[in-house]
């Protein structure tokens, strides 16, 4: 938008216009990390993280988002995110501290669908990936690799059954 109207907003105020488009626009609107709460629509910035890699998984199933929010009333979440330690680790720069807090709530409702979720974080663990979570409300998980070459072995036997898999890394 600012492009096309010679650049009249701010960031923050784009942040505020993209919120009524979708929960995610915003933070795409800041880049870097970001802390989001609520449904994506309050922002905090976080220093950047140090270079760090993922392995990223597609499974290939579709899951309806209403239905989660649905169905996360009647599940018991056993594990909510923990936005302070997490925080704490970002700010330190510790990756090991950060794998250890990834935490979705909707996973045990997606896996409770979905158990090939179960297979795809047992291969990640089993292959050296210091901390996996599934993304959003699925079906990607994600995971931290300790360097390139397990990223690489991840990848490799996730792509035996999963044609999308990707590394990526921080930039």
């Amino acid at each position: 938008m600012n492009r096309h109207y010679d650049y009249p907003f701010s960031i923050y105020a784009l942040a505020e216009l993209g919120a009524e488009v979708g929960s995610d626009v915003p933070f795409c609107t800041l880049g870097g990390t970001v802390l989001c709460q609520g449904r994506g629509e309050r922002l905090r910035k976080l220093p950047d993280l140090p270079e760090t890699l993922f392995v990223v998984c597609k499974p290939d199933f579709p899951v309806s988002t209403p239905e989660l929010y649905r169905r996360l009333d009647e599940t018991a979440i056993a594990r909510r995110p923990d936005h302070t330690a997490m925080e704490a680790a970002i700010v330190q720069g510790d990756v090991g501290a950060i794998a250890g807090q990834l935490c979705n709530v909707f996973e045990p409702v997606v896996t409770e669908k979905h158990l090939e979720l179960n297979y795809i974080k047992s291969l990640m663990n089993s292959y050296g990936a210091l901390g996996f979570a599934m993304s959003g409300s699925g079906p990607s998980v994600y995971a931290i690799a300790p360097s390139f070459e397990y990223a690489a072995v991840i990848c490799t036997m996730l792509k035996d059954n999963y044609p999308q898999v990707f590394i990526a890394k921080t930039v």
